[in-house]
């Protein structure tokens, strides 16, 4: 058995072996294969090397170094051949004619082909592909690539490489798909091909059997319609939802309108595709139309959907356990609306674009909630680890650094692109999103390594759904920063600038997005969240400017910005002995006077003036340790007490007078730590004070805490007061 590589190992060994893969390339760069001491290798020896098992072990794949799609038509570049190729070099402006021979597999998270011309036969790699794709490169058929690169790999071989979607197509076939061993341009039988194939979920074949029997019809012809109907929910099966729409109303104009039957199939179809772009308002008045044309089942049950996903996107009511109750590890996916009335997107005074709030918002109401764009989960098949390449800023051609992904994030990319290049309308929204790469010139075409940079900066983590009441907060992104090995994009909701004192918290239920106010929102206030959760100054600083290129400027990095050295070491130094201390239940050793002396000290690193009215963290944990403290020792009125100075360190104001709680507006913490010390303090009340009232209030009040850090009460009861 082959030694698996862990990916630590084997990022540690990227340098050396792309060094050597360099000095190759500058040795071989502009060379035909035989000059290059590379010879192409036979159809049988590439076959053989396609059959052949991979090697067990870990996936990897390297996003090696930008180069632009090409923005030319096929009718303005020139022919080149297979031999004509040369090792390490962009044809620009040439195009290449070959024909796909052969099987396909994956390999390195990417789909390998074999294609050959007259003149020789190469390995074809489609790297925005993680598996084969018949859609793509049906088995036999003729294909155009647009500036082919042949392409050193990663093991040192060469083989064409293909990163952006819109470099290679597929010549439209006019033969029988590959079960069929005759030719033949006979529309019927070409339209009954794809049938086959279409009931046996081979839809990317079923597709070119559509649409090379539509090449062959008159455009009056009467069977026009049925094939363009069949087409439709074939692009609607492969999810290219535009082009389903398209069909369908192509199919519209026609079919005969008295054909109940068949108008309401194709009816069901366009309402169909539009419920997936999530045109709600279009799939009601296409499903309508349906009914009324021939109500199936199918057509009844998705027009009450469309209807209930109208009145969420427009009210905003959502029942979230409800929601939630729906999951499982096999469908974390919710068939529910994006409320997105809240918020508009707006240009920031310093810091690009940001999500700005176009009406007021009370602490604890909904900011928006967001279906994502795409989503993959850690447990879905098709996870790979991958290795990104980030250029030298000196020259294109020195090695630069690896940074590794987690594993799905590899997948997670591929998915996005794969999603806007089917959907055109979709992409265009994606595309508006910052990435630190150029988009490309032309509008609509997209470029791989601009998608995987986007995808990068603005994805977020999500969790496979599982035992939802097993533990404490399992929607909340407490785990910000964590390896979670779940990716999404929201669309909206990657608009929203970091504050590391924000005033919105996000939660993840499945793959939808459930943001809330921290605290009272103004019209026209900008919504931040953290991007990272309980970690100091300065590591948070270096992952913010690793990661998203920026420094927080908010008050509280400005304030521990403006703090001594001394302070801060002395700080993290206390923090990091209390947070041992609690993960490690040894709070309780030690001396009453040494909890109360660590107070002290931490409480003497925060100035004054620097902190007013801004929360420290380290201030509340110490807090928190004193109160077990006074706890262990009975000393219940201090232990109340140490409790309501936690809450007031992360600048949570509390006013409790006569029988009443009043949570006062501030630049709160809303974490964990607040909703614990919440219920520790309600059990004060109940127990100590006897003032049952108020405890039952401190009680709703540490559940709307959690209902905004986890949108349901999903393991509330969990969770062990402080």
């Amino acid at each position: 058995m082959t030694e698996t590589i862990s990916q630590d190992n084997f990022v540690n060994t990227l340098p050396d072996m792309e060094a050597i893969r360099q000095s190759l390339i500058t040795k071989v760069r502009g060379k035909p294969r035989n000059e290059a001491m590379l010879p192409q290798k036979s159809r049988d020896a590439l076959l053989q090397q396609m059959t052949s098992p991979a090697k067990e072990g870990a996936i990897h794949m390297v996003i090696d170094q930008p180069y632009q799609p090409c923005l030319k038509l096929a009718h303005e570049l020139k022919p080149i051949t297979i031999a004509e190729l040369k090792l390490e070099t962009h044809h620009h402006d040439r195009i290449l004619r070959a024909t796909r021979v052969g099987t396909s597999v994956s390999r390195h998270g990417s789909a390998h082909y074999i294609i050959e011309d007259a003149t020789g036969v190469e390995m074809l790699v489609l790297e925005f592909l993680a598996f084969p794709d018949d859609y793509y490169l049906p088995p036999d058929a003729p294909v155009l690539i647009s500036e082919p690169y042949l392409k050193i790999g990663q093991d040192r071989t060469a083989r064409l490489s293909v990163a952006h979607p819109d470099d290679i197509s597929a010549v439209p076939l006019q033969c029988l798909p590959h079960e069929q061993t005759q030719k033949s341009t006979d529309s019927t039988t070409l339209k009954e091909c794809g049938n086959i194939e279409f009931k046996a979920s081979r839809y990317g074949s079923a597709f070119h059997a559509y649409t090379a029997a539509l090449s062959g019809l008159d455009p009056a012809a009467p069977l026009k319609a049925d094939v363009l109907r069949n087409r439709a929910l074939t692009n609607f099966k492969l999810g290219r939802f535009d082009l389903a729409i398209l069909d369908a109303s192509r199919a519209l104009k026609k079919e005969d309108a008295k054909d109940h039957a068949k108008r309401g199939k194709t009816l069901l179809c366009k309402g169909l595709a539009e419920y997936a772009l999530e045109n709600f308002l279009g799939a009601v008045e296409s499903l309508e139309r349906s009914t009324k044309a021939n109500g199936t089942k199918e057509a009844f049950e998705t027009l009450i959907r469309a209807l209930a996903r109208c009145s969420e996107a427009e009210t905003g009511q959502f029942d979230f356990y409800a929601l939630a109750d729906e999951l499982s590890p096999e469908n974390p996916y919710l068939d529910v609306a994006s409320f997105v009335e809240r918020v508009d997107v707006q240009q920031t005074a310093d810091h690009g674009r940001g999500l700005f709030a176009s009406e007021d918002i009370a602490f604890g109401d909904l900011v928006l909630v967001e279906k994502s764009f795409c989503s993959v989960f850690s447990n879905q098949d098709g996870g790979f680890d991958a290795t990104r390449y980030v250029i030298s800023a000196r020259t294109p051609y020195e090695p630069g650094r690896f940074a590794p992904y987690h594993m799905e994030r590899a997948a997670f990319f591929k998915a996005v692109l794969l999603k806007m290049h089917g959907n055109p309308s979709l992409a265009a929204r994606v595309s508006e999103l910052h990435a630190d790469l150029p988009k490309p010139s032309t509008p609509g075409t997209l470029d791989y390594f601009h998608i995987e940079r986007l995808t990068a900066l603005n994805s977020l983590g999500c969790r496979v759904p599982m035992q939802l009441n097993a533990e404490p907060y399992p929607f909340s992104r407490s785990y910000a920063g964590e390896a979670v090995g779940s990716s999404g994009l929201w669309i909206k909701t990657a608009y929203t600038n970091h504050s590391c004192i924000p005033n919105a918290e996000p939660s993840v239920i499945g793959d939808l997005m459930v943001i809330k106010a921290t605290r009272d929102i103004k019209q026209g206030e900008e919504i931040t969240i953290s991007y990272f959760n309980d970690i100091d100054h300065k590591t948070r600083t270096r992952k913010i400017k690793s990661s998203w290129g920026f420094d927080c400027t908010c008050e509280l990095c400005t304030a521990e910005a403006a703090t001594s050295p001394e302070d801060m070491e002395e700080r993290i130094h206390l923090g990091d002995l209390i947070t041992e201390q609690q993960m490690s239940d040894s709070s309780l050793n030690g001396s009453l006077e040494a909890a109360e002396s660590d107070v002290d000290d931490v409480e003497a690193t925060y100035d004054e003036d620097l902190y007013a009215d801004l929360p420290r963290e380290d201030l509340a944990h110490a807090y928190v340790r004193l109160h077990r403290m006074h706890l262990r020792q009975c000393n219940f009125a201090e232990a109340g007490d140490a409790l309501k100075m936690a809450l007031e360190a992360q600048n949570i104001k509390l006013v409790i007078r006569d029988q009443e709680v009043r949570l006062l507006n501030s630049r709160r913490q809303v974490n964990n730590v607040a909703v614990e010390c919440l219920l520790g303090l309600a059990n004060y009340y109940q127990m100590t004070a006897k003032e049952p009232t108020v405890a039952e209030q401190l009680r709703e009040l540490a559940k709307m805490f959690y209902f905004v850090l986890n949108a349901t009460l999903h393991g509330f009861d969990k969770i062990t007061p402080s």
